[in-house]
Order: C-alpha cells, then sequence, then structure tokens
C-alpha cells in the first residue's frame, strides 16, 4: 500500500512515468485549485469541498491503491485518476444565480456530478486541455463518482462506456477511474473534513449540516498502521450513534471500496486492495450508558456493576448494522467490551461517581451531587443533533418509554424523574420539579431544548434542536 508523501503523490507517480503527462496534470489541478474555494459560497453550511477536500481524496487514492494496482494502469489512466480527484466537485461552486436561492443551491449539489462535464467541456481551452475530447473523458469520470445503483442496490457504471479512445493508440477505462475516484471520495471521513474550530467560527445552525460535521468529528483516518491495512478511529458517545455511524457513513463507504473491487475484477487486475479496518472507542459511551443503568441507585457490588454495564450495552446494539463482511472491526469482542466497561467503573470509583453505599458491604451506587450530576450530563446533552438517548418511563400518552424509539437506552426507574411538587424558577416555563439531579441538570444547561422534558416520568434529551427554547 502506498503512504502519501507528497500533496500529489499521483501526480509524483506520474512524472517517475511520463514528465509531459505529470507537466499537464499539474498545470490543469491548478487551475481546479483556483476555483475550488467559491464551493463555500454556494454551501455556507457544507463540509469542505475545497482543495484541503480534494488534496485528501488525491492522498487517499494513493493510500488505498497499492504499487501494483498502480502498476496495471496506463500513464493516461493515472492522469485521468489525479485530475479527477480535484475536479469531481468543482460544480460545486454554483454560479451567483445559483446561490441566489436555497433552490438553486440545492440543484447545485444534486447535480453537480453532471454538471461538471458540461462546465469542462464548456470551457476546456481556458482551462488548458489540448482538446475537448480530454475535457469530455475527465467530464465522465467525474460522473461516476455518483454512481446510479442496480437493481439489487448495488452501485455499477453501466451508464458509461467502458472505455474512451483519446487518439492512436490511447485508450482509458472510464468504469474503472469512476471506480476508483468514487472509493477514495467516500473513504474521506475524518475529521479534517469538517474541523470543529470551523463549525464553530462560522456558528453552522443547520440540523442537516451540522448531522454530518458531527460524524465527520467523530471519525479519524484513514492511516495505515500496518502493511495492507486502511484504519479507522471512531469515538462515539451513544449507542443510537454509533449505529448512525454504521448505517449512514461506514456502510456507504465500505460498500464503495466493495463496488472498486468487483469492477478492478471485471477489468481482469488482480492487484489486491487493502483491507478496511474499523476501531471503535466506546469511553465516552460507557460515561452515558452506565449512569442510566445503574440510575435506580441500587447497590451493586463491581462485578455486578459490570455485569450489568455489558448486558446493557449487547441489549441497547441488538439489531444493529453489521459490517464484518465488509471490513474487519476492533473493538467489538467480549473482552474488548469489558475492558472498557472496566476502565469507566475503576474511574468512577475513583472520581466518586460511584460511591459506596452506606449499608451493604463492597457495593457502590450512583452519586447524585451536584457535580457528579453535571459531568453524567455533559455527553448526552451535547448538541450532536444525532445522540438520542432516554431515560424512560411514561410517555405523554401513557405507553412506556422505547430504547429503540430514542436509538439509546430506556429505564422506568429513574430516581430523578420521579414527578414532586411543581416548581417555577423565576422566568422560566413550569416545569414538574423531580429531585436534585434533574433540576441540577435544567438548572445547569437552559441552553437546550424545553421539550427534552417530555413527562414527570421522561427525560429525554436529543442534541438541543427543538423549535422550542429555554429564556
Amino acid at each position: 500500500m502506498s503512504q502519501a508523501t507528497s500533496p500529489h503523490p499521483l501526480v509524483a507517480v506520474l512524472k517517475s512515468r511520463s514528465s509531459e503527462l505529470a507537466v499537464k496534470a499539474e498545470h490543469l489541478i491548478r487551475e481546479a485549485l483556483k476555483i475550488l474555494p467559491y464551493t463555500i459560497s454556494t454551501f455556507s453550511s457544507g463540509t469542505l469541498h475545497t482543495s484541503s477536500h480534494t488534496l485528501t481524496v488525491e492522498n487517499i487514492a494513493h493510500m488505498l491503491l497499492s504499487d501494483a494496482f498502480i502498476a496495471t494502469i496506463n500513464d493516461h489512466e493515472l492522469c485521468f485518476l489525479a485530475l479527477a480527484c480535484h475536479y469531481h466537485d468543482l460544480a460545486m461552486a454554483g454560479t451567483e444565480a445559483d446561490d441566489q436561492t436555497a433552490k438553486g443551491r440545492d440543484q447545485v449539489r444534486r447535480d453537480h456530478a453532471i454538471r461538471i462535464g458540461q462546465i469542462v467541456c464548456k470551457k476546456w481551452a481556458e482551462l488548458g486541455f489540448e482538446n475537448p475530447r480530454e475535457a469530455e473523458v475527465l467530464g465522465e469520470v467525474c460522473r461516476g463518482h455518483r454512481p446510479h445503483k442496480n437493481a439489487e442496490g448495488e452501485v455499477d457504471w453501466e451508464d458509461i462506456d467502458a472505455h474512451a479512445i483519446l487518439g492512436v493508440g490511447v485508450c482509458v477505462r472510464l468504469r474503472l477511474l469512476s471506480a476508483m475516484v468514487y472509493a477514495a471520495d467516500e473513504l474521506h471521513l475524518g475529521a479534517d473534513r469538517a474541523p470543529e474550530r470551523i463549525e464553530r467560527w462560522r456558528e453552522i445552525k443547520q440540523e442537516e449540516a451540522r448531522r454530518h460535521w458531527r460524524r465527520h468529528q467523530a471519525t479519524h483516518g484513514p492511516a495505515s498502521p500496518r502493511p495492507g491495512v486502511l484504519s479507522y478511529q471512531i469515538n462515539v458517545e451513544t449507542p443510537g450513534f454509533e449505529e448512525n455511524m454504521r448505517s449512514q457513513v461506514f456502510q456507504k463507504a465500505l460498500r464503495a471500496v466493495q463496488a472498486l473491487r468487483r469492477q478492478a475484477e471485471t477489468e481482469g487486475v488482480t492487484a489486491a486492495l487493502p483491507t478496511l479496518e474499523l476501531q471503535w472507542n466506546r469511553r465516552a459511551l460507557w460515561g452515558t450508558l452506565l449512569p442510566a443503568l445503574l440510575a435506580d441507585l441500587k447497590p451493586r457490588t463491581r462485578s455486578e456493576i459490570e455485569q450489568a454495564g455489558y448486558a446493557g450495552y449487547l441489549e441497547a446494539v441488538k439489531g444493529a448494522t453489521v459490517l464484518t463482511d465488509l471490513c474487519e472491526e476492533k473493538g467489538n469482542s467480549e473482552t474488548e467490551i469489558r475492558d472498557g466497561i472496566y476502565r469507566w467503573v475503576e474511574e468512577a470509583i475513583t472520581s466518586r461517581h460511584l460511591i459506596p453505599h452506606a449499608t451493604a458491604q463492597q457495593a457502590f451506587i450512583l452519586s447524585t451531587g451536584e457535580v457528579a450530576s453535571r459531568d453524567f450530563f455533559v455527553v448526552p446533552v451535547k448538541p450532536t443533533c444525532l445522540t438520542h438517548f432516554s431515560l424512560g418511563g411514561t410517555t405523554p400518552t401513557g405507553r412506556a418509554g422505547s430504547s429503540a424509539a430514542s436509538s439509546g437506552v430506556s429505564t422506568s426507574h429513574v430516581p430523578w424523574c420521579r414527578p414532586s411538587r411543581p416548581h417555577t424558577p423565576s422566568g422560566w416555563p413550569s416545569v414538574p420539579r423531580t429531585t436534585h439531579f434533574e433540576y441540577c441538570w435544567l438548572r445547569r444547561r437552559r441552553q437546550f431544548a424545553w421539550p427534552l422534558i417530555t413527562a414527570p416520568h421522561r427525560l429525554t434529551w436529543a442534541g438541543g434542536h427543538s423549535s422550542k427554547w429555554l429564556p
């Protein structure tokens, strides 16, 4: 597997094979880099489609394609692959007319894979292509980074010509190139695509955009920790968020690589692609899940707490999206899960989030002190728009709370959600006063959504994306 050593690693390989094509690629890429910054004006809340994205896509393509794989593609194919890494999203920079309305901007997003071919064919001379045929071929490859799905739901490139002839003795495989660009683009999942400092600076509020930013920020990679492996590390805070990452992010990306493997096999390319690996970091998840599971304040020994955590996690992820046929996963074995729970319990006892029970020997309960209460709720109320988690009980309609409905964990015995006498702090909406634990959260987390309190018996937090806010 190739590791990136320059800003343009594919061009560097091309330069070692054809200096003439490398010079042409460098010029055309520079032209694209001049336009890419304007994608921000069309998608002000979107994740990055600027040169930082396209440079990373080129680097990921270089990491994904082994030296043996790259050796199977000819010089012109390598040139078009490098160009497509930088041109595939160029049409995301809309015109002034496009940017004037939400409808226009949305249309740019929908048809950018088609429009890029139209744009480069129209502007082929000023961009620096030698002839319109080169621009036409690049447009077809870029179009393939948004492939259609067949009747089985799998992507393919049957609507694109299998190959294109550029001149005497020069032929490139369009479907194979499209598959490579598609896979490399889908694998750009890391936090560098949506830096948190940029999100904060731009004060992004649009709900759908924040979902995309949050998913990227939870992901780190890819990198190659050992030969033949391309790995990601993912930080998850609730079982529901983990499932969202599985079903909405990694399943699509991993299937893109699977589609590349199929297309390469069809083209007679036998060189192997790396094994993809996901490493799940659930430290924050244990800090969310275990307090909910221990919320009945029933005294438990350490071993009982650890077993409750393990059983509760298995229940929470029942029916989760399975990725084992697409990649290898780390963090899912019983030993790894129990080790993570053991660490949380150890740290909770040390920090007195778990305190010794007054009468039961060698038993612990959750602390209901103000500091511990605040710490327990730091993760669940983080406004990710994806972290849905509930402490169950009775809904307003009288039905039992459901963990499936909240994509988290539900318990019907939460002591700080018992109804008590009404209490309304000055200037606040009327709420039933429960116990000190819930009241501390309400008082200290005023910026989060009022509908999170769905009933006296039920406390639900969902990321602060409701339309009604506390004053």
